[in-house]
């Protein structure tokens, strides 16, 4: 049975009690790996500047304080399918069901569960709109 390593169980630790037991849930079920939980303002900041400022291509519309990856315990995780299938949407899609499923489990009456593949809630795989899928927040 797949579990977190090291770093994505630190980085599993940052985020809301709920969040945690989702994805002890989801790992059990579909390996997968925790590429972020809580940011500082700083890591915000720098993520923010990327492709504007900085190098590299943007990979974030929200600047520091206005992530819910900046809450602390954070209510945003960010999850890949394991190995590493950053460009396969068909993994994503895969890890989503398995994540949808668990969250029905789970006792969550104060919160809804949002994910960054399906921003807009039409469920349409083709909508650009979506771009973040290793994206889950709480509202």
């Amino acid at each position: 049975m797949p579990s977190f390593g090291k770093s994505s169980s630190r980085r599993l630790s940052t985020c809301h009690a709920i969040l945690q037991e989702l994805f002890l849930r989801v790992v059990r079920r579909r390996d997968c790996s925790v590429v972020a939980g809580h940011r500082s303002h700083e890591e915000q900041d720098a993520l923010y500047a990327q492709g504007r400022t900085a190098p590299g291509k943007i990979v974030t519309n929200a600047k520091a304080g206005q992530s819910k990856h900046n809450t602390s315990p954070s209510k945003a995780i960010d999850v890949i399918p394991w190995p590493e299938k950053w460009s396969s949407p068909e993994a994503f899609t895969e890890l989503s069901e398995i994540v949808w499923e668990e969250w029905a489990k789970i006792d969550s009456q104060d919160f809804q569960l949002v994910w960054g593949g399906d921003w807009n809630g039409d469920r349409d795989p083709n909508d650009t709109d979506d771009w973040d899928k290793p994206h889950w927040e709480l509202r």
